[in-house]
């Protein structure tokens, strides 16, 4: 255990070295110029997360959900209420106090109790304390550093029997067996996969849901590539 403590600390402070500026730290900004490029104004609905990363609200009735990168206005959070599951929201945006306020306004008593300001590299929590955890839209400036830190603590924080899901993606290659080799390309990752025993595989999402994007490679050829997401399962 003392290796896997290690190993997760490592990739947590390597992929903090990485973390993109995306926010404003001045606090005398207004509330409309802080940017989150991963955010769309009025926030993302419960719809949105099913039809993306394709689940179920059912599955979540009476179950406890990190909503990663949840943003200002907690939607998530007051739509998955009413069939009782247990959101905790956790964003940096909870850090900034302008983006704080805009949250507990949105939200109930309870909603802003479970307000977590934190990055995905660095979640704060114990061992095996979610059902499910999503993280929709918000890893948008992610290297692969940030991403293998972030995809090692989903693990670490899953339940067994528990489920993430992270997406859209177009930046990592989008077919399965190539996504395999980006996670074997770190051994100290595979590990961590291994230990906590997570199934972790690329699905496409449809055109449908997600439009194809025009992405460039390391050569600087382009092409449209659909999106996919990340899904990972721990076994029971």
């Amino acid at each position: 255990m003392v290796a896997i403590n290690s190993i997760l600390e490592d990739l947590g402070s390597k992929s903090m070295q990485d973390e993109p500026f995306l926010y404003h730290r001045d606090h005398s900004h207004s509330l409309d110029s802080i940017q989150n490029i991963g955010m769309p104004k009025g926030g993302r609905g419960l719809a949105e997360y099913e039809a993306t990363l394709n689940f179920n609200r059912d599955e979540l009735q009476n179950k406890t959900v990190l909503d990663l990168g949840a943003g200002p206005r907690l939607k998530l959070y007051n739509e998955l209420k009413d069939i009782g599951a247990h959101v905790i929201s956790m964003s940096p945006d909870f850090s900034n106090p302008v983006h704080a306020i805009r949250a507990r306004i949105s939200t109930d008593l309870r909603g802003k109790d479970n307000m977590v300001a934190a990055v995905g590299q660095r979640i704060q929590f114990q061992d095996e304390t979610f059902d499910a955890v999503f993280a929709l839209n918000c890893h948008i400036p992610f290297g692969t550093t940030i991403l293998r830190a972030t995809l090692s603590e989903m693990a670490r924080i899953l339940k067994k029997g528990g489920t993430a899901r992270i997406g859209p993606f177009y930046e990592v290659p989008h077919h399965p067996n190539l996504f395999r080799k980006f996670i074997e390309m770190d051994p100290n990752m595979t590990e961590v996969l291994n230990h906590y025993r997570v199934q972790t595989v690329a699905e496409a999402i449809p055109t449908s849901i997600v439009p194809m994007m025009l992405v460039s490679d390391d050569d600087g050829d382009k092409a449209m590539e659909p999106s996919f997401k990340i899904v990972m399962r721990k076994s029971i």
